[in-house]
């Protein structure tokens, strides 16, 4: 794993900054995209255990979709993370290393 995280490090920063600006673009996009997936699946899976009113084996006032909600409430937050670096990097107020 580090080797190829290593070769991609170096295979970008030989690139010019103009290059490296469309790469790290990219990126942003794919793992926004990925955020976006995980975001969906997650929240069927909220509305799911909200339908068929699955609590927790203890404390059964405590709804497992309240449990699994953090799921995509954190995914939308890292989905607005990367939509800032995206935004950032195509103004020029991010640099691109």
């Amino acid at each position: 794993m580090c080797l190829s995280v290593t070769a991609i490090t170096g295979i970008i920063e030989k690139k010019s900054p103009k290059a490296r600006k469309a790469l790290a673009i990219i990126t942003y996009i794919i793992v926004a995209v990925f955020c976006c997936i995980v975001c969906y699946y997650s929240t069927m899976m909220v509305i799911k255990y909200n339908n068929t009113g699955s609590t927790t084996t203890n404390i059964r006032w405590i709804k497992m979709s309240w449990v699994f909600f953090q799921i995509p409430l954190n995914y939308i937050v890292y989905i607005l993370f990367e939509i800032e670096k995206i935004w950032g990097v195509a103004t020029g107020k991010r640099e691109v290393k």
